[in-house]
């Protein structure tokens, strides 16, 4: 109740009851899954620097497949990693989906442990999931994922540190790759000096969505950087 009270005060009844109908729609989710992703966990209580991070609340699966049509993905043929991974919602949604290879980073202990534990009960056999601990502003990017995926996990200096490491990475070894975004509040101000991020499509869902195509000199197969915009 505490964060339908909160969404009421900053944004009115209406954002409030839609965030209801959003964690509903969670719970259900979690109990098809038997799994427990859906609860907002306030950073301060997860890591002691949480400078510039956001606190931890999933993202709808309706918006995670939204975005990944809007990008024109095909899963079998890329590689995914969820930054800002929580409790692993998005990983199994991945999964689901048919990427090749899902890797999440996290940089709260106590939620990448949870995310173990979902993992274990609702994914059978031997899949190509990573699970790694640590910031995503410190480590070194994967070079074999093309897909990363940001649900506005932190900000300023920490989100341009992040968004570096997977310049580097793409750098590294040149190839066809998207950023997707769920809630550009703080992407949004980067967009400009970001210039090698070129948007391919925007959309409304619990947040302002956006798609980015990659285009680094080296890098083939880009699409055409023009923005849509739907509703």
């Amino acid at each position: 109740m505490g964060r339908l009270w909160d969404v009421y005060l900053r944004r009115g009844l209406i954002s409030s009851i839609c965030t209801g109908l959003q964690t509903l729609r969670g719970k259900l989710f979690d109990l098809r899954q038997g799994v427990h992703t859906t609860k907002l966990v306030r950073i301060e209580t997860l890591i002691t620097d949480w400078r510039e991070c956001h606190d931890y609340f999933p993202t709808e699966a309706a918006t995670f497949a939204r975005l990944i049509k809007t990008a024109n993905i095909t899963p079998a043929q890329e590689s995914f990693m969820d930054i800002g991974s929580g409790m692993g919602r998005i990983l199994m949604l991945a999964h689901e989906m048919g990427f090749r290879e899902v890797q999440g980073v996290e940089i709260s202990e106590s939620l990448n442990a949870i995310a173990g534990n979902n993992l274990a009960r609702c994914v059978k056999g031997d899949a190509p999931i990573k699970l790694m601990q640590g910031d995503a502003a410190t480590i070194e990017m994967p070079q074999s994922v093309s897909v990363f995926y940001l649900y506005n996990p932190c900000k300023g200096s920490r989100l341009r540190q992040t968004m570096a490491n997977i310049r580097v990475s793409i750098a590294q070894r040149p190839r066809q790759a998207w950023v997707l975004f769920n809630n550009t509040a703080h992407i949004k101000d980067l967009e400009e000096e970001l210039d090698w991020l070129v948007p391919h499509a925007r959309f409304t869902a619990e947040h302002e969505c956006a798609v980015y195509n990659v285009r680094l000199p080296g890098v083939k197969g880009d699409r055409e950087g023009q923005t849509s915009s739907t509703a």
